[in-house]
């Protein structure tokens, strides 16, 4: 069996609000278990979850005080959905 693609796309978090990776990690983790992926979790590089089929994993660049780019990357059957779905979530955060 050959191995699944692998999807990934950036997305830009930036707010005067944001402290550090931890609040983009926790912003992360929410909308990762809004779209489904109820065994998502935060690790020291990442925040990753997975469904039967597929895995979602996130890593991030600072590029400023508070601007981050995070790297959302999918492999598996429903990859490029959760991922789509997951880069949609993003756009809703609001940073208070």
């Amino acid at each position: 069996m050959a191995a699944p693609y692998l999807y990934w796309k950036s997305f830009v978090f930036e707010s005067p609000s944001i402290g550090s990776v931890n609040d983009v990690k926790s912003a992360t983790l929410q909308k990762m278990q809004e779209i489904g992926l109820a065994n998502a979790a935060i690790h020291e590089w990442d925040v990753n979850g997975s469904t039967s089929d597929t895995i979602v994993a996130v890593c991030y660049v600072q590029l400023g005080v508070h601007k981050w780019t995070a790297i959302v990357m999918a492999a598996g059957t429903h990859a490029k959905s959760l991922r789509d779905q997951l880069i949609a979530k993003f756009d809703t955060i609001v940073w208070l």
